[in-house]
């Protein structure tokens, strides 16, 4: 999980539910990046791993 801004009881609050999914999380908290994300849930894949990028203010559905 990427997390751009957010609170931290959001975090908290995504990461509980994938736990509660039986997915294993890791996150990190990022500054910005360049573009910002037009919906708050960005997913990509990666050496078999999904990275989760979550922007509290985006769009919730785009």
């Amino acid at each position: 999980m990427r997390f751009l801004g957010g609170t931290p009881e959001f975090h908290l609050e995504v990461i509980e539910v994938l736990l509660a999914l039986g997915v294993s999380a890791t996150s990190e908290s990022m500054g910005m990046i360049a573009p910002y994300p037009k919906r708050r849930f960005g997913i990509r894949y990666k050496e078999g791993a999904a990275i989760i990028t979550v922007a509290q203010d985006a769009t919730l559905m785009g």
